[in-house]
């Protein structure tokens, strides 16, 4: 395997699939809110470009190196966040996983639920055998659903990560497929 298969991944309360040509509208929503961090990484941030962007097709160009995944919950109807999957190393069978949730739905659960059942997907039918993340160890949230979801803190990297602020400390998490 050299790609990721399709997932259609459900969990308690979320439905993880991938962004379609069909949910500019709810990708917009985000955006209009000002809120693209809940978008995946490399999504445009306002709605004018995302329009663009959709009906260019990159919102589903090439799962060989990236899935990106929508936190679609089925109760409001509403995206609440994005988790993507990139950085595949398909001779290792490793890859890394990144999540974002709107300001207005943190704490709630949303990113552990999701990163747990993504996890669990690539590391069965996603053909990996090493899932990994880092987060900034100044974010104890991020830190925090790392821990829920099961992963295991292996270390920090010193001055990895650069945000506004400069640079940060990154804490690396990993989940193997034999510790599901």
């Amino acid at each position: 395997m050299d790609s990721f298969p399709s997932p259609d991944i459900s969990s308690d309360r979320l439905d993880l699939r991938e962004y379609g040509a069909d949910d500019l509208g709810l990708a917009s929503e985000l955006a209009a809110a000002g809120e693209p961090e809940a978008l995946p990484p490399g999504f445009p941030s306002t709605t004018d470009e995302l329009a663009e962007w959709f009906a260019s097709g990159k919102n589903s160009a090439g799962r060989d190196s990236a899935v990106h995944l929508m936190m679609f919950d089925r109760a409001s109807g509403r995206i609440v966040g994005s988790i993507g999957v990139f950085h595949a190393d398909w001779e290792v069978r490793s890859a890394e996983i990144g999540y974002g949730v709107r300001p207005t739905e943190r704490g709630k659960g949303y990113a552990t639920e999701a990163l747990a059942a993504v996890a669990a997907w690539l590391l069965t039918s996603g053909g990996i055998q090493r899932a990994w993340l880092t987060a900034n160890t100044d974010n104890v949230a991020s830190i925090t659903v790392a821990e829920k979801a099961g992963f295991r803190r292996e270390g920090t990297l010193r001055r990895a990560g650069n945000e506004d602020d400069g640079l940060h400390d990154l804490a690396v998490f990993s989940l193997l497929d034999d510790e599901l």
